[in-house]
């Protein structure tokens, strides 16, 4: 009897060292994906990181080179304006260079007038660049990938699922040791030995369940 019962435990044990084994197996492929999807949500949010620096950049140089030209736009008005108002009360010869000045300033300020976007005006007459650069970060934000916070945040979650696969690897570790024990030393011991590597491989299942869908 005694007999016929070492050996069906044996059997057992045998039957949850190969489970363990395979559960290690398990474990270390989900831990290697997790640390593989880390990796890969750390180099999106570099490249969100990146395309939003580019994106500033690019739409700041925007934004002041309207700026710039609509300030040309208002200095040869205003400049063609004075023109006029001085050929008003000048000779005749210093009326035709006036006249000709003043044509080549509100020739000018027709050419800038292409080079900015007159519904950033204010009602003031002020250009608002500010509200410019806004809406240009907007449509970008709306074609490229500008934000690169939830890809490091799933980065960090990632890595939190391999180092917590990685640990439930111990726990699989230790079991496999209490079950060889538990094998080889032909003892009582062996019963407790071998509960402890069942504890083990119980808390490695429900560890890496948890892990993966919580």
């Amino acid at each position: 009897m005694a007999a016929a019962w070492n050996r069906r435990f044996e059997t057992i044990l045998a039957i949850l060292i190969a489970l363990v084994t395979v559960m290690s197996a398990v474990a270390a492929w989900r831990a290697a994906i997790a640390g593989d999807a880390a990796g890969n949500a750390d180099f999106d949010g570099l490249s969100a990181a990146i395309s939003y620096e580019e994106a500033r950049a690019l739409n700041a140089s925007t934004s002041y080179q309207q700026y710039r030209a609509y300030t040309r736009y208002l200095l040869n008005n205003t400049l063609g304006d004075l023109l006029w108002d001085d050929g008003q009360q000048a000779s005749a010869e210093e009326a035709s260079i006036l006249r000709r000045d003043r044509l080549l300033a509100y020739d000018q300020m027709l050419i800038d007038v292409d080079f900015f976007e007159s519904r950033y005006i204010n009602r003031d007459g002020a250009y608002d660049r500010d509200r410019q650069f806004d809406a240009l970060m907007a449509d970008s934000e709306r074609n490229d990938d500008l934000n690169p916070l939830p890809h490091f945040q799933e980065a960090d979650r990632q890595y939190t699922k391999s180092r917590l696969q990685i640990a439930m690897l111990i726990f699989l570790a230790s079991a496999l040791w209490f079950f060889t024990l538990a094998a080889e030393i032909k003892h009582v011991i062996r019963y407790p030995l071998a509960t402890l590597g069942l504890m083990a491989m119980c808390v490695a299942i429900v560890g890496s369940a948890a892990i993966e869908f919580f």
